[in-house]
């Protein structure tokens, strides 16, 4: 086919796909409409995505059938409208490019229909379950970027993978034969701002229907969430178990007239008692982060903190004064393997705490244990006995008790 011919036969398949989609999909037909089309002999693949649109080999994509058509243009659709390429820029310096494609390729075929005749060659999550040995309805209910954490985890090989599932685009010689939302491409530098105002208003029109597509919903409410940094929530939460046992008095606190003037009045403040996991799932730099935290958190309010070290068996406690300190100490201690067991740890610091403490766990929540009765039953005690259990993980949230605040890094 000559170049006008190609433009012509693409075209007219779009329009017999966009007919398909409107019956079966006619949420999608407006989002799917305003994105930008190319067509390419370059690329390697009948469609491939880059951050801001879709590109279609002509030669490649010519001898498919309808469905494969179908399902090759959605699944590349949901890459874009879902900010994959985009997204997948803050991982790739930390896992490996072909974890990261795993995941963005079970999310978005978990979105649509299969045809028969590429099953065998589509990762789903399904398939990706049995390999890892973990349950499919868990890993549906994961984030991309949990996803990820996870398989980089799990899969201690590569598996084959051979497209090349995004790239720039650029570099590629293209003609444009779709773009119909031009508020999508005045700036490239808006695609996302854009993007994510359309799937907000898109989010509103499928919570309000019948047949409701719960998992594209969810992976909308999950790009959309308002990320709120994880130290500030911490952060917050600290204080307000410390401002707990304060009174508060109407007059501004003055340093030279104390008694007269004495501002907030702390009635007994505890230490903080922190329980660090040292299985060696967790980073230097998480590591950093969270010490930072606590031991500013200290400083600010003049109190100590408490520090035990664990995995099978537990190591402290330790009365440490600084990060430095804190991560000397979990370098001695960190071992690695040998599974996560919280009840050695938890029953110990449950025989000293004071109800004027403030307990930390530290962990990425994968702990053997944790969700066993009689731990459970501890953990709940111990919300009643002290003045409050921060849970911070920075991958799996176990089961927990009622009272137990959670904060997901």
């Amino acid at each position: 086919m000559n170049l006008l011919s190609e433009i012509e036969f693409v075209i007219n398949d779009l329009k017999k796909i966009y007919t398909l989609i409107i019956v079966e999909m006619p949420y999608l037909f407006s989002i799917l409409k305003s994105l930008r089309i190319s067509i390419s002999n370059d690329v390697k693949e009948p469609v491939i995505s880059t951050e801001t649109e879709i590109i279609i080999n002509p030669n490649l994509w010519k001898n498919l059938s309808i469905d494969v058509k179908k399902f090759y243009l959605l699944h590349n659709a949901f890459h874009v409208i879902l900010l994959h390429p985009i997204r997948m820029k803050y991982l790739v310096d930390k896992y490996p490019e072909d974890i990261i494609q795993i995941a963005c390729d079970c999310i978005v075929n978990n979105l649509l229909t299969i045809p028969f005749e590429i099953q065998h060659q589509v990762i789903t999550f399904e398939k990706l379950a049995k390999i890892i040995h973990e349950n499919p309805e868990f890993l549906k209910k994961l984030s991309m970027e949990e996803l990820v954490k996870l398989l980089s985890k799990k899969l201690s090989k590569k598996l084959s993978i051979t497209k090349d599932l995004f790239t720039d685009g650029k570099s590629i010689r293209k003609i444009i034969v779709q773009e119909s939302g031009k508020e999508l491409y005045i700036n490239e530098n808006e695609f996302e701002r854009v993007m994510k105002y359309k799937l907000s208003q898109l989010l509103v029109f499928l919570k309000n229907v019948d047949n409701k597509p719960l998992g594209l919903i969810r992976e909308i409410e999950e790009l959309l969430r308002s990320k709120i940094d994880w130290r500030f929530k911490f952060r917050e939460l600290i204080r307000d178990y410390i401002f707990g046992f304060s009174y508060r008095t109407w007059i501004r606190y003055n340093r030279r007239f104390p008694e007269v003037y004495p501002g907030t009045k702390f009635l007994n403040v505890g230490n903080i008692i922190c329980l660090v996991d040292t299985s060696g799932s967790i980073s230097t730099k998480e590591l950093e982060q969270f010490a930072s935290e606590v031991f500013t958190i200290a400083q600010t309010f003049n109190i100590d903190v408490i520090t035990y070290f664990w995995d099978v068996d537990f190591y402290g406690p330790f009365k440490l004064k600084s990060t430095i300190e804190f991560l000397n100490k979990w370098n001695n201690y960190c071992r690695g393997g040998g599974g996560t067991v919280i009840e050695n740890v938890i029953k110990e610091v449950f025989k000293k705490v004071k109800p004027i403490d403030i307990i930390v766990i530290f962990t990425d929540g994968e702990i053997f244990d944790i969700e066993k009765p009689e731990i459970q039953d501890i953990l709940k005690k111990l919300v009643n006995k002290c003045s409050g259990v921060v849970f911070v993980s920075t991958y799996k949230i176990p089961k927990l008790p009622r009272g137990i605040d959670v904060i997901k890094i």
